[in-house]
């Protein structure tokens, strides 16, 4: 096991559900839910697990860019970020392996209307990539475990 030392803090959330995939997450003071589309066995009551993830992308995307627009004396009038990703869903219901169950790519779009010049952008776009911690877990391995509680 690894056992290296983390220059940072733990976040931790919790996910309850009561036996469907209709799922309450609390993370600290917020709650919010995630579900599966009825084509997945859900209940299609909130956004699925992997709409959520793409969706932490962008908003990441737009935290670290206003962080790193005002490091960089950047003005940002707007800022969006548009993302889409290819998924394999014959994993996710068993029926093939073939190819990996999560994201085979994920493409991002950002709109910005910012004061900077073309060069400036270029090496905002370049920072924001190298600090969003949500590209950072996706482009590289991140130890995962899951461990089941004794009954």
């Amino acid at each position: 096991m690894n056992t290296a030392k983390s220059k940072g803090s733990v976040i931790s959330i919790e996910g309850f559900s009561n036996g469907t995939t209709e799922t309450i997450i609390q993370a600290g003071e917020f709650r919010f839910v995630i579900d599966e589309p009825e084509s997945f066995a859900g209940c299609n009551k909130a956004p699925s697990p992997v709409a959520y993830q793409l969706g932490a992308v962008s908003g990441c995307v737009v935290a670290i860019g206003m962080q790193v627009a005002k490091e960089l004396g950047m003005t940002i009038t707007k800022l969006n970020a548009k993302v889409d990703g290819s998924i394999n869903s014959e994993a996710f219901f068993g029926i093939s392996q073939d190819e990996r169950a999560g994201f085979s790519e994920i493409r991002i779009v950002v709109d910005v209307e910012s004061d900077a010049a073309p060069e400036q952008l270029s090496r905002w776009t370049s920072e924001v990539e190298k600090r969003c911690p949500v590209i950072d877990n996706l482009l590289y391995t991140t130890r995962v475990t899951i461990q089941q509680l004794p009954r």
